[in-house]
C-alpha cells in the first residue's frame, strides 16, 4: 500500500513540473548537407568564413570555442598545431536588422445588461373591501462583456543565423580545388537582439545534425536555460530534452 502511495504521489510530481515548465524555448530551423564520404574526415580546424573577421578576434574565438566542443561531442577530432586534418570548417554567423510588425488583439468591456428577471417591490391597502396594489416593476442586471475594444502592438524580431562549411583541406592542397564534405545552417527568428546570448542555443540546435544530410529543413526547438549553455560549454555530457 505504501508502494502504491509513493509511485503515485512521484507521478503526481512529475504531471506537476511538466505542466508547470515555463522555461522559454529558442525555435530555430536546421539544414543540413553532406557528401557520402563526410563521415571519413574527422579532424578539423575552424577559421572565420568572413574577411573582415580575424581568426584572433575575441568574438570569434567565444564562438568558435561552442562549435568546438559541439563537434568533438559528434565525432570530431580538434587538430593541434602542426597537425594536418582533414577538414576546414569555415564558421560563419550574424543577426539582422530588427523587423517590426504590428497585430491587434481585443479586450473585453465589462457592464451591466438585462437579465429578463423582474423584481416586484409593491404594498396592498384595503378600501371598503376592495385591494388597491401600488409598487414598481424592476427588471435585475447582471454583469457581463458588453463589447471589446481594439488595440495595435508593435513586436520587433530578429534574424540570428551560424553556418559551418566543412571543405576537404588535402584536396584543396592537391589541386586547389574547393571541395565541399558537409555544411550545417541554423537560423532563428526572435525578440532577443543579442546575438553573444543567443549564440550558444544556436550551436545547441545543430547537436545530432552536423556531417550528415538533414533530408530537409528541421525544426528544432532549444530550452532557453542554463544547462543547455553548460552542455554546449562542455559542461554537461548530457543535452536537456524539450
Amino acid at each position: 500500500m505504501r508502494l502504491v502511495l509513493l509511485l503515485s504521489v512521484l507521478f503526481i510530481q512529475a504531471c506537476v513540473v511538466k505542466v508547470g515548465d515555463h522555461t522559454p524555448r529558442v525555435n530555430t530551423s536546421v539544414s543540413s548537407l553532406a557528401s557520402e564520404d563526410s563521415s571519413t574526415f574527422k579532424s578539423f580546424i575552424l577559421i572565420p568564413s568572413s574577411n573582415s573577421v580575424s581568426i584572433n578576434d575575441l568574438q570569434f574565438k567565444e564562438y568558435s570555442s561552442y562549435v568546438k566542443k559541439l563537434l568533438q561531442k559528434n565525432g570530431y577530432k580538434n587538430s593541434q598545431e602542426k597537425e594536418n586534418p582533414d577538414l576546414i570548417i569555415f564558421v560563419g554567423y550574424g543577426i539582422g536588422e530588427p523587423e517590426q510588425s504590428q497585430y491587434t488583439y481585443s479586450m473585453p468591456i465589462f457592464g451591466t445588461t438585462p437579465t429578463g428577471v423582474y423584481t416586484i417591490n409593491a404594498t396592498s391597502t384595503h378600501n371598503g373591501g376592495t385591494t388597491q396594489l401600488n409598487g414598481t416593476l424592476t427588471q435585475q442586471r447582471a454583469l457581463a462583456v458588453t463589447g471589446y475594444s481594439t488595440h495595435t502592438n508593435t513586436r520587433t524580431n530578429y534574424t540570428r543565423h551560424l553556418e559551418l562549411y566543412a571543405v576537404n583541406l588535402s584536396e584543396y592542397q592537391l589541386t586547389g580545388e574547393v571541395l565541399p564534405v558537409w555544411q550545417s545552417t541554423v537560423v532563428s527568428r526572435g525578440s532577443n537582439g543579442d546575438l553573444r546570448y543567443v549564440f550558444p542555443y544556436l550551436v545547441a540546435a545543430l547537436d545530432g545534425f552536423v556531417g550528415i544530410d538533414s533530408g530537409t529543413s528541421v525544426d528544432v526547438t532549444v530550452r532557453q536555460d542554463s544547462l543547455v549553455k553548460r552542455y554546449v560549454q562542455g559542461l554537461e555530457s548530457i543535452m536537456p530534452s524539450d
